[in-house]
């Protein structure tokens, strides 16, 4: 056996839909940012530690790099005559040379225009005989320019030598890797803004399935999700009910456009009008239906409690009306229940019944849907399942339905189901063989002995003793509404009152 929920399109589930999907927005939204946030922590620690070990090595390199500038100097040094005066030294590339006295004075340089010393970065070399001066740091020459130098005395000649390198070509490597690391940044940066506008786009921006643009969830169920939507050129409010991704199966997707087709031949007020169908590109299956402002009856009893007679009476009219006109079309809804009778406010008009979900319906007449159905599980809710669909799920008539009138009716009067159970298997095993209570005696009001009679027989075991068609329900309700009416007045002041209580629990603290 499975049970299966329906959706419904229902005014009620609309604020919390609203408040789970802020929710879920503030939930990606933070996921967002700490997803940024922590890239981008990441990104400063890789750029930090690559940029010091980028650095410590262009700083071993210049250092090996200068002390050999150094020795190929000195070597120059060693073969010049002493009249030279240091004339014939390499000029290096990206640097200049020098040639030094005691006192800091330059004797020579390869520079066109030299200082006239050594600068102070490099005058510790003079203290430090036999060890090269090594200033890997930027600092400024003669001319302001930023350069690092090394410094060597050379005792035998009683001369120092010294060459200087200019900066930004020395850690040009360095430079070059940092801008690489600020352009990742930028273009995650870009990255993550993109991301964000999207995000923002989506939730601003309604999705479009055929004609019909998306405003909001209203209900969900395990086959389809139901949204508010508008026609993107009529603007016209509508019900879009939308099959799961995950149960696009050939069944399922059967059973929807059967649902459609069969559901789109029934025109009355008291069910549901469908007003469209297609599917996306994506494959994504869909069907549009009027949109309905209201309550099911399942939402009614909780807001209220169990209706007055006189109103039940109404609305258990209107439900019959319906089914009747289901019937004449040769067609079994199969799963009436509280959660498919939606009671809504119609303009004007309030407390008008509308039947819901024909997922389950049977034709008497079309051979395709007995082919769907033959083997078919038993699906539904047991709570409002006739007897003989437990025994036999393919074989059932209109009566089945009258079974299930006669179950809402019960719920609807007393507030209670028919039946109590602990577990499914429970209340099939009672639902099958034993005797439903009487509303009366369920009920916290008095009920007329006519309309107590007329529940107690629709739930009759066999289908034979139940009412044999719904034409007879609808006499009796009748003549049980010529003394018990339930005015538009009664309906309207019923409504604001309920809106009021909504209202002010929806912005309770």
């Amino acid at each position: 056996m499975a049970s299966e929920s329906r959706a419904r399109p229902t005014t009620e589930t609309v604020g919390a839909s609203a408040t789970q999907r802020s929710r879920t927005w503030t939930v990606t939204l933070r996921v967002w940012l700490a997803t940024a946030g922590a890239t981008l922590i990441v990104l400063l620690l890789i750029g930090v530690v690559s940029h010091r070990f980028v650095e410590r090595a262009l700083r071993e390199v210049h250092e090996a790099r200068l002390a050999n500038l150094l020795d190929a100097e000195e070597s120059m040094l060693d073969l010049m005559r002493p009249g030279d005066g240091g004339k014939a030294l390499l000029s290096p590339r990206s640097g200049v040379a020098y040639v030094f006295t005691r006192d800091g004075r330059i004797a020579w340089t390869s520079a066109a225009q030299g200082a006239a010393s050594l600068p102070q970065e490099l005058l510790a070399a003079i203290d430090t005989p036999g060890r090269d001066a090594m200033r890997l740091e930027a600092y400024p020459d003669a001319a302001g320019a930023p350069v690092i130098g090394a410094a060597r005395w050379l005792a035998r000649h009683e001369r120092g030598i010294a060459i200087e390198l200019y900066a930004d070509r020395a850690y040009a490597p360095l430079a070059a890797f940092d801008r690489s690391l600020a352009a990742v940044a930028v273009l995650a940066a870009l990255a993550w803004t993109a991301w964000l506008a999207l995000l923002i786009r989506r939730r601003g921006a309604p999705r479009q399935f055929g004609a019909y643009l998306l405003d909001r969830p209203l209900g969900e169920g395990g086959m389809a999700t139901v949204y508010l939507a508008h026609h993107a050129l009529l603007k016209r409010p509508t019900a879009l009910k939308i099959l799961k991704l995950n149960r696009l199966s050939d069944e399922l997707v059967a059973r929807f456009e059967r649902e459609v087709r069969l559901a789109s031949q029934i025109m009355h007020p008291n069910i549901v009008e469908i007003y469209d169908y297609g599917h996306t590109r994506q494959g994504r299956v869909y069907y549009a239906m009027e949109y309905l402002d209201g309550l099911d009856l399942q939402q009614l009893v909780a807001a209220g409690g169990p209706a007055p007679v006189a109103r039940a009476v109404h609305v258990l009219r209107q439900l019959c009306a319906g089914l009747a006109e289901a019937h004449a079309n040769g067609l079994v809804h199969r799963d009436i229940k509280p959660q498919n009778i939606m009671v809504c406010v119609r303009g004007t008009e309030h407390d008008v019944v509308k039947i819901l979900d024909f997922g389950l319906v049977k034709s008497l007449t079309a051979p395709d849907t007995r082919d769907l159905t033959r083997d078919v599980r038993i699906l539904g809710t047991p709570l409002y399942m006739a007897p003989e669909r437990f025994r036999n799920p393919g074989d059932v008539d209109a009566r089945a339905d009258i079974y299930s009138v006669g179950a809402v009716a019960f719920f609807l009067l007393t507030g209670r189901d028919a039946f109590q159970a602990a577990d499914d298997a429970e209340l099939v095993q009672r639902i099958m063989n034993e005797d439903a209570a009487r509303p009366s005696s369920c009920a916290p009001q008095p009920l007329p002995v006519e309309l107590d009679l007329l529940v107690t027989a629709c739930l009759e075991k066999r289908r034979e003793d139940r009412p044999q068609r719904i034409a007879d329900l609808i006499e009796a309700l009748d003549a049980l509404a010529a003394a018990r009416r339930w005015t538009q007045r009664e309906a309207a002041d019923w409504w604001a009152q309920h809106r009021r209580l909504q209202s002010g629990h929806d912005h309770a603290p």
